[in-house]
């Protein structure tokens, strides 16, 4: 039987939150409000089929790509799927979490889908009793383009 105290509960209540908020802030395009999720010296890096295509530093980094990224989009929706804490203390914290990413534009005409299956490794850190991300590793792990 697995026993948990209200405080590693409580930890990974909000570290969900967490996760949960920044897809809820991309999907409105609110960039700024993302970056404020991360500690100011964080760090992402991203995986397209197991290659890394770049990496971010810090919270400026963070709003001059996802930015221009996510400004062609007319809809953006990011559906969390499971996440699992994998070390917890007081004040650090690491995990993985599912994502199905969809965004959708235009090309020649015709609406654009396109899907695609991230797998977050996510270390988190608390500072002044709230939780920020530290690092987060994105793994695009598979991609479907359809044009409606």
């Amino acid at each position: 039987m697995i026993v948990m105290d209200l405080k590693e509960l409580q930890a990974k209540f909000e570290l969900k939150e967490l996760v949960d908020t920044f897809s809820t802030l991309s999907d409105t395009k609110s960039v700024y409000e993302q970056t404020l999720l991360f500690t100011e010296n964080s760090l992402i890096e991203v995986y397209m089929d197991g290659k890394k295509t770049f990496e971010l530093h810090g919270r400026k980094e963070i709003e001059n790509a996802f930015t221009p990224f996510l400004a062609p989009f007319k809809n953006v929706y990011h559906q969390g799927g499971q996440q699992t804490i994998t070390e917890l203390t007081e004040t650090t914290a690491k995990g993985t979490a599912y994502c199905l990413v969809v965004l959708v534009d235009e090309e020649n005409g015709k609406k654009r889908i396109t899907k695609h299956g991230v797998v977050y490794n996510d270390e988190f850190v608390k500072v002044d009793g709230k939780w920020y991300f530290e690092k987060r590793i994105s793994n695009f792990v598979w991609t479907t383009v359809d044009l409606v």
